[in-house]
């Protein structure tokens, strides 16, 4: 009896973590910028299933050290793919991260492919090699084989859907009713296979990144015609370690027909030297999601990450007031303008504008603000955001492009609150219920007065306003969220002008001392990782994760524009001459004539051609860095 009791209650203390962490399912949850409505009855089986998958003591436990170990790596493909990041969570229903993994119906490894199919999206499967149990290829084979299935869906959930039923089959039970829904409604008739879907990312979701595994892995790559005896010598580590981590190799030794990569289990103290000895793509440890008790806020929570954001490029060919804010499309508001109309000049309709951006009609817009055409993210490129001093959290919302429900989610909060000075804002992940709302002691900044859309800075241009006393709103304006009825002051001294110099929090000022300086960029080529960019252009790889809203598991693509660096005025894209020239001379010597070409901008020519981008802006009488396609430019060879 004795006995019992004992393994009674160490299975409670094993069991319990699990036990006691609140399930919290959302009435609207994102996915693949897709907005589900969940149903009462569909919450709480989802609820159910999640609360299932938490349970499990050990078992559980080991799970996650998978998921915190194989999740950098899966991340970095599905984005150098082009797939949403929330698909990750299918490889966990799908296998539960075990490579070797075989199902009742013979599929197998980490994406569980017939071999069939896995060979038709590319994969090596014969008595030397099985490449569905290698993380790197299973996990490409399974991005093509969603992405082609989405190509004929038009809808990710439904491309999901048929990784179980096959095209056929989903195309059979759902047909063409979503075919490039944005929303769409989740109950009792929805198929099993998603509702267990988003059970895993209920469950799961919120645990990553607690306890970061001892190990990093790495891709030996060229390895054809090598042992894995002579790898493990070569980088001095365990051989049998390392063939735990290749389980796809039926023997020890890599064939020499492809171009086979081995998977390297790197302690965390020797992965920057073993990556910069294999050219390989560093993956940093996962962030943890939890932070101490003891700490006054959040280690990552500051003000320079936040200070970058919103990113913002101008939108090429869609006209002066067009841009990409956080990767997605907007507009910018001019002086006067309301949500009708710039609604009808970006041809969406009023209703899903003023979804899209958290508003009703009745919320003045603030000039040289750029407000989003598609809707916004269900998580922020960053983990936490700290309030200044009249911050609201819908400024919050639009600066990080994060909805206001999945703001309110993840900050525990029914409805918008006012913010104090200094809090911490969670932005990822949902803040646990254990941990305290936080606050850190940072200056508060200096009151300006309001841009009008006339005064607002234009990109690249630096400008000098007087300093002028702040007078409160004394009835500040109200707008209406999706999510609740309750109102929230809107600040309109937070405006969001798109330039490409560094910028103070929105309620700031800047000092007349602070240089002026432009972001260098980089667009990324086949092949290249952060590691190598590092390199290339002297800096670190946290610098470059910092200055792109990177968290430590997100990778890159190619044909993605990174910053990789800062440079003074008049040498960046961006910048303007002090005086625009009425009447430009010619170029001095040989004059020929560049049409601009996508992707072209002043700093690029400038490169190009071997000149300045004042001397650019000089020839063509520019008063501002900005192209249009097509357009003639003078240019001195």
């Amino acid at each position: 009896m004795k006995h019992r009791l004992s393994a009674f209650f160490l299975f409670l203390f094993l069991c319990l973590p699990a036990f006691a962490d609140e399930i919290v399912v959302p009435q609207t949850l994102e996915f693949a910028d897709i907005q589900l409505k969940l149903k009462e009855s569909a919450r709480r089986g989802i609820a159910e299933n999640a609360r299932k998958l938490r349970t499990g003591g050990k078992y559980y436990q080991a799970k996650l050290e998978r998921i915190n170990l194989y999740f950098p790596i899966i991340e970095r493909v599905l984005a150098e793919e082009g797939l949403p990041d929330d698909l990750k969570y299918l490889v966990i229903q799908e296998s539960e991260l075990i490579p070797d993994a075989v199902s009742t119906s013979n599929a197998v490894g980490f994406w569980q492919f017939k071999k069939a199919t896995a060979e038709e999206m590319g994969l090596t499967v014969n008595g030397s090699v099985d490449e569905r149990k290698h993380i790197v290829a299973a996990t490409r084979a399974a991005a093509r084989y969603l992405k082609k299935n989405n190509f004929y869906m038009q809808n990710w959930l439904h491309a999901l859907l048929s990784y179980n039923m096959g095209m056929g089959g989903c195309r059979a039970l759902v047909g063409d009713r979503y075919k490039g829904a944005d929303r769409m409604e989740i109950d009792n008739d929805t198929h099993w296979y998603i509702t267990k879907f988003l059970a895993h990312r209920i469950a799961f979701e919120d645990q990553i990144g607690q306890n970061p595994p001892p190990l990093a892995l790495l891709e030996y790559s060229n390895a054809g015609g090598k042992t894995l005896q002579g790898i493990a010598r070569e980088l001095e580590l365990e051989e049998d370690q390392l063939a735990f981590y290749n389980k796809w190799l039926d023997t020890r030794r890599v064939p020499e027909e492809k171009n086979y990569s081995v998977i390297v289990p790197a302690p965390m103290d020797r992965v920057e030297v073993l990556a910069a000895r294999m050219n390989a793509p560093v993956p940093s440890a996962p962030t943890p999601v939890l932070v101490a008790k003891t700490s006054s806020a959040p280690a990552s929570a500051g003000l320079s990450e936040q200070r970058r954001f919103p990113l913002l490029e101008k939108d090429s060919g869609k006209g002066a007031r067009f841009y990409r804010i956080n990767g997605k499309r907007g507009i910018m508001a001019g002086a006067g303008d309301i949500s009708a109309k710039l609604a009808d000049q970006a041809d969406v309709p009023l209703a899903k504008f003023l979804k899209y951006n958290d508003l009703d009609a009745r919320t003045p817009l603030v000039p040289g603000q750029v407000y989003y055409l598609k809707r916004k993210r269900s998580k922020a490129k960053i983990h936490y955001h700290v309030a200044t001093e009249g911050e609201s959290l819908w400024q919050i919302s639009q600066q990080h492009g994060v909805t206001m429900a999945a703001l309110l989610r993840k900050n525990r909060m029914r409805r918008p609150e006012k913010l104090k000075h200094g809090q911490v804002v969670w932005l990822r992940y949902v803040r646990p219920s254990d941990t305290p709302v936080e606050y850190r002691n940072i200056p508060k900044p200096q009151a300006v007065v309001a841009q009008t859309a006339k005064e607002a800075p234009r990109p690249g241009v630096k400008t000098e306003s007087k300093a002028a006393e702040t007078k409160a709103d004394p009835k500040p304006a109200t707008r209406n969220t999706s999510v609740s009825p309750a109102r929230e002051p809107i600040n309109p001294r937070a405006t969001m002008v798109p330039a490409p110099v560094k910028t103070e929090p929105a309620t700031g000022t800047k000092t007349n001392e602070e240089p002026l300086i432009f972001l260098k960029t980089h667009e990324v080529a086949t092949g290249q990782s952060l590691f190598s960019l590092a390199k290339q252009y002297s800096v670190s790889v946290a610098d470059l994760r910092r200055w792109n809203g990177l968290s430590d598991t997100d990778g890159i693509k190619p044909g993605q524009r990174l910053i990789v660096g800062e440079e003074s005025a008049g040498e960046a894209a961006g910048s303007a001459p002090p005086t625009a020239v009425a009447n430009p001379a010619a170029p001095e010597g040989e004059v020929t004539e560049h049409t601009v070409q996508a992707g072209d901008t002043l700093y690029k020519l400038s490169k190009q051609y071997g000149v300045t981008v004042q001397q650019l802006m000089e020839w063509n009488g520019k008063t501002r860095a900005s192209l249009s396609l097509g357009e003639k430019l003078k240019v001195r060879k």
